[in-house]
């Protein structure tokens, strides 16, 4: 389908979301353990499902959207046998207060743009905020507005080198706006499957936690998948959805869990040569 970003990787049917009209996009509900819609992960924009993307944002009131990929990034290319830049999101909003984008009927205006440093000892990585205003293109009668975060410093297929920048997301942003918004939030990589698994897997896990419902991390992210299918690429990725998951309760709960997060960073460690640092 010409929508879909990657041929191999299809859209389950099972939850999917289908916009006014019927038409499709590459996005499904992630629902709580009560059944709630907290979440929905989708795939990057292309440029020809940049309108539907943010239709899908006005029809679902989604208070934000939390972007975890570059929109070019390096990938290993099979024939070349080498690292080249490839198109993993299209520039679907606005990364210029003065420049706004504009599909269809509808206008994306950017009103603020921040950068939110996240320091990790002596290196930091950034996370740039912006705070975005739908307008109807006939009438300029505003439409929607919300925050937009992209997190710039997470690697395809791979796993951040510290948890606190996601965790300085979650307890500011993300939290927050899951438990008191009646729209879901907007997750999306590049496939919408990797590090969106990860982001909304450490969420729907918590859910379960919280709820006394957690039996095994395999079983949870088997449900996980019915809703959002491959969600959680690599072995690095599902061990660092524990330690993220681990950050998260402690958050929640006051529990000290330290013990454990040592636990599956080391492991970690040995997966990849760069520590996870919590």
């Amino acid at each position: 389908m010409a929508t879909n970003r990657y041929e191999d990787i299809p859209c389950n049917d099972n939850q999917r979301i289908v916009l006014t009209g019927g038409k499709y996009i590459h996005a499904n509900y992630i629902k709580d353990t009560n059944g709630k819609i907290f979440a929905v992960a989708t795939q990057g924009p292309l440029e020809s499902t940049a309108y539907d993307f943010w239709s899908m944002t006005l029809q679902k009131q989604c208070p934000l959207i939390v972007m975890l990929c570059q929109c070019i990034e390096s990938s290993f290319d099979k024939k070349t046998r080498s690292n080249i830049p490839k198109e993993k999101c299209y520039g679907y909003w606005p990364t210029n207060v003065k420049t706004p984008l504009k599909f269809k009927d509808l206008i994306i205006h950017a009103d603020r743009i921040e950068e939110i440093i996240v320091f990790i000892g002596e290196k930091s990585e950034k996370i740039i905020k912006t705070e975005i205003r739908i307008t109807d293109r006939k009438t300029n009668k505003i439409l929607h507005q919300l925050d937009h975060f992209q997190y710039v410093d997470w690697e395809d297929h791979a796993v951040p080198t510290s948890t606190r920048p996601l965790m300085h997301l979650f307890k500011h942003y993300i939290l927050p706006a899951v438990k008191s918004s009646a729209g879901p939030i907007i997750v999306h990589c590049s496939a919408g499957i990797g590090r969106t698994g990860v982001f909304v897997g450490a969420l729907y896990m918590l859910d379960f936690f919280l709820h006394f419902r957690l039996v095994s991390m395999p079983a949870a992210l088997t449900m996980l998948r019915r809703q959002r299918g491959k969600s959680v690429q690599s072995l690095g990725q599902y061990t660092f959805l524990h330690i993220l998951l681990f950050e998260l309760i402690e958050h929640a709960t006051g529990k000290d869990l330290k013990d454990l997060k040592q636990k599956f960073a080391a492991i970690l460690d040995k997966i990849r040569p760069n520590n996870v640092k919590t």
